[in-house]
């Protein structure tokens, strides 16, 4: 449970930053005339491309150093 907990806590921090690529983009769609939808499509994407291998690491990653430092999952 505590794994979980510490995995989930590091994926809610990433979470908020991608605010920070999705604020852009609106930005720039909003000024050169895409719809809402489009702007949140293409920041989706590049979201989603920038944040991959932050995502797998906070799942693959921390799970074995946690297994390193012997923080068990329950049950």
């Amino acid at each position: 449970m505590l794994e979980t907990c510490i995995q989930f806590t590091i994926y809610a921090i990433r979470w908020q930053l991608s605010g920070f690529i999705l604020a852009p983009v609106i930005a720039y769609g909003a000024k050169h005339g895409w719809s809402p939808a489009m702007c949140a499509v293409v920041g989706n994407f590049l979201g989603a491309v920038v944040f991959y291998p932050v995502d797998k690491y906070i799942t693959f990653g921390i799970a074995r150093w946690l297994r390193v430092l012997r923080v068990r999952r329950e049950g």
